[in-house]
C-alpha cells in the first residue's frame, strides 16, 4: 500500500522577496500560456506531442 503525505508551509517573504516571487510567477505564467497556445495551434488529429517534437 502506498501512503502519500503532504506538508503545507506558509511563506512570509519580505517586500523585496515578494516582488521577486511575483516576477517569477509572471514569467512562469507567460511560459505556461505560451505552451498552451502552441499546443492548441499546432494540434492536428493523429499527431502526438512529446519532448522530441
Amino acid at each position: 500500500m502506498l501512503i502519500r503525505k503532504a506538508h503545507l508551509y506558509r511563506l512570509y517573504p519580505t517586500p523585496e522577496q515578494a516582488a521577486t516571487l511575483w516576477a517569477w510567477i509572471g514569467a512562469v505564467r507567460c511560459v505556461y500560456n505560451l505552451a498552451l497556445e502552441q499546443r492548441r495551434d499546432w494540434y492536428r488529429p493523429g499527431r502526438k506531442f512529446n519532448v522530441a517534437t
